[in-house]
């Protein structure tokens, strides 16, 4: 019995994909802060520091750790008379922001949005 020869392709044609741009409208909350997803409203961020067991992600080391760690997991979170704030971790703690919109503009909300675990 003979065998049939069959064709073997030596090319394979493949097609280019082309990048396709889209223009993404950036969002602000009242105090500037270029913001996205989850996070959008001052609310929400707001919301988000205070929740007990959230990680927050800041755009810096956190000054007066041993490890320069930029993150924390929320215990608490702690608000001053006179108006300044600090999250309370189970290991460390953020130095007192003067109020609560320092803190907010010292989170790394983009990378949080982009590594959301929910």
């Amino acid at each position: 019995m003979k065998r049939k020869k069959t064709k073997v392709a030596t090319r394979v044609r493949v097609k280019k994909k082309t990048a396709r741009t889209r223009k993404v409208k950036k969002t602000k909350s009242q105090n500037g802060i270029g913001t996205v997803g989850k996070y959008k409203t001052r609310e929400a961020q707001i919301r988000t520091l205070k929740t007990i067991g959230n990680i927050i992600t800041f755009k810096k080391p956190i000054p007066g750790t041993r490890f320069k760690n930029q993150q924390i997991g929320v215990m608490e979170f702690y608000e001053g008379d006179d108006g300044k704030v600090k999250l309370i971790g189970s290991f460390h703690s953020t130095p007192l922001y003067a109020s609560i919109d320092k803190l907010i503009a010292a989170v790394d909300w983009k990378w949080m949005h982009e590594n959301i675990w929910d």
